[in-house]
């Protein structure tokens, strides 16, 4: 019976499970050369290796695949897959990897969450639409339909669709809109005519420009003139309902009237038919922006006002106006049309808009889909756009979902958890982390990502507070239902440095070979990533605050770096630069080099812990150095475990700590190598 307090003891089972693959000759039992070793961020186990000297020909029911367990006395210290058996002549070796390689680092999705993409490849132009021609569609930043100015019939339209990978449907879109079905154009020449003999040309009135304008008072013996080219009329048929739209500025009207409006026929004056205005409020006219609407008349004609042959209306007041700021003057149309989130499973419309305006939708479908069209379309008569791009349906800040809940780190963890059945099903480990994820993919454009990278690049981001996340994987014992050979998924803020589960002493021995070294202060971050068109971005700290830390740049100088994320939204990467901002915009001590411990490692209280035990995620301090020695509280020597080594032969563990994110990337990627 081995008595010491790191015997160890091996077990194989069943891949995922605890049912026990049985070992005929007791070879676990003599096992040679134990090594395994522990990593954080990310993990927790790593590599694990033995041989066993035996016969080449004996029976030996180890497989590939089969579950391996490394006990201290009941305690497991490490466990994972059996990925390789190599046979020798005297011997036969064992080589494991723990499941964040073995499991998550070849598992993956094809998964959006929350997808902001407008490209091509995402929102499909549909090649059966009719018409297509006779519509432009802009994806700069946005989606917007937009009618050109050629003859269009009902039911012509243009169509784009969304289709989530194979297995996964769209339950939720969310979108802001401008929805216009006013056909307008500026019009081509406005006069204020005092009556007698002066015309003043509002040229700021229909300079195309909205922004600005010209005031102009108005009493009962003066007149408007608004002019336009015949081509602009010739729009509109003679019985369309028609209006002239007025953009008004900062002096409005607040004395009632009535206007009226004429048109030439090519005798005279005539009055308009049907005519509302939009434009008064309490009885006054031109106090809001607004439409006057009336029927085209069939015989407008061409008349000479100033020396300009125009088609010209004229509008005269029953009373006395104050001043008016005119910033445009259209003329136009409201036309039918008609923008549709449409459910293609469900063969229905969810959201449609048919009224010109703003606003935003929420829709959570009401029977997910794979894919979801966006369908604008003329609805009524032939109708004639102008070639302005007046007609328009305008998407911004599109997110579509392919969960209902909030898209956060904790809700895709557990996502994570759901999708792998060899993970336990407790979500105990998986911690709060309210940090919103909007956008979040696999592979930042939605390709294939395993688990491990993903969960990888989540937990960079940190938590809503700024603080450093870790995801890992913990041993099956910390399952639910006593543990049933599934490993657990955890997601945790990384433990503070303020506390620790052990002590070490540096001393002669312990320091050959190792040194303490300042991790260099970056205190300035700018944050380089791939937006979800495919552009590479730039965000600074002039861009965002958040990305430097004024205290800092006091004590240290301002010290930039640039740092690449992994992500496709600006919210995102500022996120990320935030939470690397966080762990280097004060000095830190590392550990350069490996601190051997053989035998027993003193634990925080005094007790004394097999060296076998200790695992990296776990923090250690040396008790023979003043704390914080950099000045900085937090700064001093206690560190986190970030990667640890044991050989079984010797009984001792080789531990690495501080700085662990470059190494846990590295040692994920090795691992996922090996598997490859």
């Amino acid at each position: 019976m081995n008595t010491s307090p790191n015997a160890l003891t091996l077990h194989v089972y069943a891949a995922f499970s605890t049912t026990s693959v049985l070992d005929i000759d007791h070879d676990l039992d003599r096992v040679e050369g134990l090594t395994f070793d522990t990593f954080y961020p990310g993990g927790l186990f790593g590599s694990c290796s033995f041989f066993v000297r035996c016969q080449p020909g004996r029976m030996w029911l180890f497989r590939k695949g089969q579950r391996l367990v490394v006990r201290n006395r009941g305690v497991i210290c490490w466990e994972g897959e059996i990925t390789a058996i190599g046979y020798g002549a005297d011997r036969r070796t064992v080589t494991a990897t723990g499941y964040w390689g073995a499991l998550l680092g070849v598992r993956g999705l094809v998964k959006a969450w929350a997808d902001t993409r407008l490209t091509e490849a995402v929102w499909e132009l549909r090649a059966t639409d009719s018409a297509v021609d006779k519509f432009t569609l802009d994806r700069q930043g946005r989606l917007r339909f937009s009618a050109r100015d050629v003859e269009i019939a009902s039911g012509d339209g243009l169509t784009l669709r969304y289709t989530a990978p194979t297995g996964q449907t769209v339950k939720r879109v969310t979108f802001d809109y401008d929805f216009s079905e006013d056909a307008a154009m500026s019009a081509a020449l406005v006069y204020h005519f005092n009556g007698v003999s002066t015309y003043t040309d509002l040229a700021e009135a229909y300079d195309g420009l909205a922004s600005a304008g010209v005031n102009a008072t108005l009493n009962t013996t003066h007149y408007l003139y608004v002019g336009f080219h015949a081509g602009q009329t010739d729009h509109f048929q003679g019985g369309d309902s028609i209006f002239l739209k007025f953009n008004l500025g900062d002096s409005v009207n607040n004395n009632a009237a009535t206007l009226d409006v004429e048109y030439h026929d090519g005798g005279g004056w005539v009055n308009v038919s049907s005519l509302l205005d939009g434009t008064a409020s309490a009885g006054a006219p031109f106090a809001v922006d607004g439409n006057i609407s009336f029927t085209r008349p069939g015989n407008l004609n061409a008349a000479e006002i100033n020396g300009q042959v125009k088609v010209w209306f004229r509008i005269t007041t029953s009373a006395n106006l104050d001043a008016v700021t005119f910033n445009e003057i259209y003329i136009g149309q409201t036309q039918s049309w008609t923008g549709v989130l449409y459910n293609v499973g469900a063969a229905s419309a969810e959201t449609t808009l048919s009224a010109t305006g703003t606003g935003s939708v929420d829709d959570t479908l009401a029977a997910p889909s794979q894919s979801v069209d966006l369908i604008f379309s003329a609805t009524g008569g032939v109708l004639n756009p102008f070639a302005n791009g007046s007609v328009y349906w305008e998407i911004t800040n599109l997110v579509v979902y392919t969960e209902t809940g909030t898209i956060n780190a904790q809700e895709v963890v557990k996502d994570w958890r759901a999708a792998i059945n060899s993970l336990n099903a407790t979500e105990v480990y998986i911690g709060a982390n309210t940090l919103a994820l909007v956008p979040w993919l696999t592979e930042e454009q939605g390709g294939y990502e395993t688990a491990a990278s993903n969960l990888a690049r989540l937990a960079a981001l940190g938590d809503a507070g700024g603080n450093a996340q870790a995801a890992y994987l913990l041993d099956s014992d910390f399952g639910s239902g006593g543990g049933n050979g599934k490993p657990v998924l955890a997601l945790q803020q990384q433990p503070a440095l303020t506390d620790y589960e052990y002590t070490v002493m540096f001393d002669v021995l312990t320091m050959s070979g190792v040194s303490l070294e300042e991790r260099p202060v970056l205190n300035w971050i700018i944050v380089r990533y791939t937006d979800a068109q495919g552009r590479e971005r730039l965000v600074t700290p002039d861009d965002d605050s958040s990305l430097t830390d004024t205290a800092s740049v006091a004590a240290y100088g301002r010290r930039e770096h640039v740092l690449q994320a992994r992500f496709n939204a600006e919210s995102t990467a500022i996120s990320f630069g935030a939470a690397f901002l966080a762990e280097h915009k004060d000095p830190r001590l590392f550990v350069s080099g490996e601190i051997p411990v053989t035998g027993l490692i003193t634990g925080k209280f005094g007790e004394m812990v097999p060296v076998c035990r200790v695992r990296a995620g776990k923090r250690i301090r040396v008790t023979n150095f003043l704390n914080d020695v950099l000045g900085v509280s937090g700064a001093g020597l206690t560190f986190i475990i970030s990667h640890t080594r044991y050989d079984a032969a010797a009984q001792t563990v080789y531990i690495s700590c501080g700085v662990p994110d470059n190494l846990a990337i590295l040692l994920a990627r090795l691992l996922r190598a090996e598997q490859a």
